[in-house]
């Protein structure tokens, strides 16, 4: 199993793409870490867990493996994932994503202590056994539907189908299941709301969530919270998790996180509480983050500034600064511009095309995950 991981970390590197273009995260955590992707028997005891990933707002790449620190269990999981969507405020949408694992973990399972008699003993006592048991899967999500954003709000329902292959212990499985979600977004920095249902369907059996999320973004703390319900026959648990991170200059963050209860239709299988803390390290187009400041600040006035080339048309910024409405920016030869006065503080923006996408180029300081999948940028003003 040792080398099968080892083996996937080795393919994983060698035809992802080359992290220097691009922002990647390398990831060590330390705690009880369930794996997403390896769902059946994952959810681990004490584990060493290292990652690399990438996530930008139309793809994502990512690959773990759960290095234990008692010798049980082990998984090793790869992952990556493609969007496209229309441009504009109303458009079309179109998600592909794939995924496979490779784990190992010790069951306990008890039986009938061997006796003289061919007959079984009232009573008797039984022997537990620890059983190791193996296994790999493989499975692939394709989803399409519509999304519509105004201001603050952000929708989206898809429709599509989740498949999946796996070999637990000799046993194979596999399913397609229907598979149908809406989601509902209200970003209204420093706060994040969020609300999604997601059911799936397999021949007799349904499948729905409905659950919620709340998420604070202050400077370069995070917090974030979610429970949800699942709402089918036989899983009564109510789903939940919890989580901080703080970003320690351009390049290193720290993280903690804590969920439980979770189920996987796909596998149709269970996982229990897990914890974890650990540290990330950006590298590529991370290390070229400039400090969070305007680009220039007198007398109480900001300035803000994009390259031209960066987009399309004419752009707008907003931010809480402006309400969240879009206010045209001023071109200035290879420069578009906003001016405005604002009082020293923490401030949050973004920047819309001509065409109503929200954007935040690379090169803008400051710039960070929104927690929508997209990138909001981060402004300090200082006396």
């Amino acid at each position: 199993m040792g080398c099968t991981g080892a083996a996937l970390i080795a393919a994983f590197v060698a035809l992802a793409p080359r992290a220097e273009a691009q922002e990647w995260r390398a990831t060590v955590q330390v705690g009880r870490v369930t794996s997403e992707a390896a769902a059946p028997g994952a959810a681990a005891n004490a584990s060493l867990v290292v990652g690399l990933a990438r996530h930008a707002r139309r793809d994502w790449l990512s690959l773990s493996s759960a290095l234990p620190v008692n010798g049980d269990p082990f998984w090793a999981s790869a992952g990556a994932g493609k969007r496209v969507a229309t441009p504009g405020a109303v458009g079309l949408l179109a998600d592909v994503s794939v995924h496979g694992f490779v784990q190992r973990f010790t069951t306990t399972t008890q039986s009938p202590a061997p006796s003289p008699s061919p007959l079984p003993i009232p009573g008797s006592e039984t022997v537990t056994r620890n059983v190791s048991v193996s296994g790999w899967g493989a499975g692939a999500e394709g989803l399409g539907g519509i999304h519509a954003g105004r201001g603050a709000l952000h929708i989206e329902v898809r429709g599509g189908a989740t498949g999946q292959r796996s070999e637990l212990d000799g046993a194979s499985v596999t399913r397609i299941l229907p598979t149908a979600d809406a989601r509902f977004t209200l970003a209204r920095l420093p706060v994040v709301l969020g609300a999604e249902t997601r059911a799936w369907w397999h021949e007799a059996e349904r499948h729905t969530y409905a659950g919620g999320s709340l998420r604070l973004v202050e400077g370069p703390l995070q917090l974030w919270g979610s429970a949800g319900q699942w709402l089918s026959d036989g899983v009564p648990d109510v789903v939940w998790g919890a989580g901080a991170r703080v970003e320690i200059g351009p390049m290193l963050e720290l993280h903690v996180a804590a969920r439980g209860n979770g189920f996987d239709p796909v596998y149709s299988s269970r996982s229990g509480r897990s914890v974890a803390a650990g540290m990330s390290v950006r590298f590529g187009r991370a290390a070229e983050l400039r400090a969070p400041v305007p680009a220039s600040y007198t007398g109480g006035r900001a300035e803000v500034r994009i390259p031209a080339r960066s987009v399309e048309g004419q752009p707008s910024i907003a931010g809480d600064f402006t309400g969240w409405k879009a206010v045209a920016m001023v071109r200035e030869g290879g420069r578009w511009v906003w001016r405005g006065d604002l009082a020293p503080g923490t401030y949050h923006y973004a920047f819309v095309a001509a065409d109503g996408t929200w954007f935040v180029p690379e090169s803008v300081p400051g710039r960070r995950d929104d927690g929508m999948g997209g990138h909001v940028a981060v402004l300090v003003v200082t006396s």
